[in-house]
């Protein structure tokens, strides 16, 4: 376990090299995950030279910190999300169908958690500060690019499935959306704890949702609204009020995923529910056509309920499910590493909501909406994994996290 006295940005031995890898390491994991570049061509070229000296610095950074290491066992979800790593790199290997990728998303979070494991909880405000900060120009960045080039940056002349191929900063549409929920968490943690710059975090939300709605990303656009509807009161919320909302929550996400995701019902005989997505959603009930791909990918999965089919191509995805993609996440886990996987999975956002009772602050209840919208979107999309975690981890390390005095 890493030692509680250290920190990153007091030591008087290291202060400004760690202060500055620190940020330049954040900088790293965090930039290279959300921005898209081409598969190919001199940017493609530059982006792999760059991870690979992030695998340098990986070791530069240990060998600075050594003497602050021990073997003791880090904290359970931290573990569990090693082992959904661990996880999916043995049945993707076994499937023989390994990807660098893999091993080059694992290594990525495991800095960032190393990074704020090495930081005092007094601290590690600023790192997420630091993401914010990073997160907020990229953002605004993106919208000023959008504006500029509505058709996207660039188009992904190798996508397969029947998606959009245009790309923007962040990738398609919906990935902007995953790094607009990303941004709107972190900030929102800095804010709630500082108790100021409120018009920071409003700012941030007005310009991704537009950014969103604009790029047609109704999946994203929904999503945001709801968390920025949850700021705007969660001053009023209780905590009781929370407990009950997020049981609420939980109850129906689990029905809607049996029910409509894994059993495919037809949701045309819910007459509320049609009217809300076609009037208001704009939307046809079959979820633009991914329940095809829902049912498709659950006659797929029993085929290998417990293991799964490791890590596939989008070419393969095309092949037995008809998309690139089953749009739902749980269902990707399921595909990827059967029930083994997505249990792992349950048991991380499990322990993040027990653990965020045990230390319910305001910020750490904003965290875990910021999850709960993040599971919600994930419904009909399957987002950058490392977003994903991104999200896991702020959670985790907000919970260390002093209330300001």
């Amino acid at each position: 376990m890493i030692n509680s006295t250290y920190d990153i940005a007091t030591d008087t031995r290291h202060t400004s090299v760690n202060f500055l890898l620190s940020g330049f390491l954040i900088a790293l994991i965090v930039g290279l995950n959300v921005i898209s570049v081409p598969s190919s061509g001199l940017v493609f070229l530059i982006t792999r030279a760059i991870q690979a000296f992030q695998l340098l610095v990986v070791v530069c950074f240990v060998h600075l910190h050594f003497k602050t290491l021990s073997v003791a066992i880090p904290e359970r979800p931290i573990r569990l999300i090693h082992y959904w790593w661990a996880s999916l790199f043995i049945l993707t290997l076994l499937a023989d169908t390994i990807h660098f990728t893999i091993i080059y998303q694992w290594l990525t979070l495991w800095l960032l958690i190393m990074v704020f494991r090495l930081t005092n909880d007094a601290n590690k405000i600023v790192l997420i500060e630091f993401i914010a900060t990073l997160l907020s120009l990229l953002i605004y960045a993106n919208a000023f690019l959008f504006l500029i080039f509505p058709d996207g940056l660039w188009t992904d002349t190798e996508w397969v499935g029947t998606g959009d191929p245009r790309r923007h900063l962040f990738g398609n549409y919906n990935q902007t959306g995953m790094v607009c929920l990303l941004g709107i968490m972190s900030r929102g943690i800095t804010v709630i704890h500082h108790q100021r710059g409120y018009w920071r975090l409003l700012l941030l939300l007005a310009v991704s949702v537009a950014t969103v709605y604009g790029m047609g990303s109704m999946t994203s656009t929904v999503g945001l609204v709801a968390i920025t509807i949850y700021f705007l009161l969660h001053k009023l919320v209780s905590p009781l009020l929370y407990t009950i909302g997020l049981t609420i929550y939980l109850l129906l996400y689990i029905l809607f995923f049996y029910i409509i995701v894994w059993q495919g019902f037809a949701i045309d005989n819910l007459k509320f529910a049609t009217q809300f997505i076609e009037n208001t959603l704009q939307k046809d009930t079959s979820f633009t056509e991914r329940i095809y791909l829902w049912e498709e990918a659950s006659y797929l999965i029993q085929n290998s309920m417990w293991f799964g089919y490791g890590v596939q191509s989008p070419e393969w995805m095309m092949e037995k499910i008809g998309g690139s993609g089953p749009h739902n996440f749980w269902m990707l886990n399921l595909l990827q590493g059967g029930l083994l996987l997505c249990g792992i999975f349950v048991m991380i956002v499990l322990e993040s909501i027990i653990n965020t009772f045990r230390n319910s602050t305001t910020k750490s209840r904003w965290a875990l909406a910021c999850l709960c919208i993040m599971m919600l979107m994930s419904l009909f999309e399957t987002y950058n994994i490392i977003c994903i975690f991104m999200v896991i981890i702020m959670l985790h390390f907000t919970l260390k996290i002093p209330d300001e005095k």
